[in-house]
């Protein structure tokens, strides 16, 4: 038996700390509940934008390539960089 060599006060103490770490672990994973809930209203609330949208969104990136386009819901893979032709940009 491992406690066999402690004192009841070194037992009393270990057990103290075994429960801190568990409190602490059971926050850890309510955090992380939150979070994943959180992500997923996220998640929902883009789909619902992008599903409705009927607008073309063409973002570009800081140097100015242009990154994807969406329209009516569906992802149009494009990218090139403005002022390229389109034999550059393959």
């Amino acid at each position: 038996m491992p406690d066999a060599g402690k004192t009841r006060q070194q037992c009393i103490e270990e057990l103290a700390a075994l429960r801190s770490e568990v409190d602490i672990l059971r926050k850890s994973e309510t955090k992380r509940l939150q979070i994943e809930e959180a992500l997923r209203k996220s998640e929902h609330r883009y789909r619902a934008v992008v599903s409705d949208q009927t607008e073309l969104i063409s973002p570009f990136l800081p140097d100015f390539t242009h990154a994807f386009a969406l329209m009516t819901g569906k992802i149009v893979v494009h990218s090139h960089k403005i002022g390229s032709t389109a034999c550059q940009s393959i």
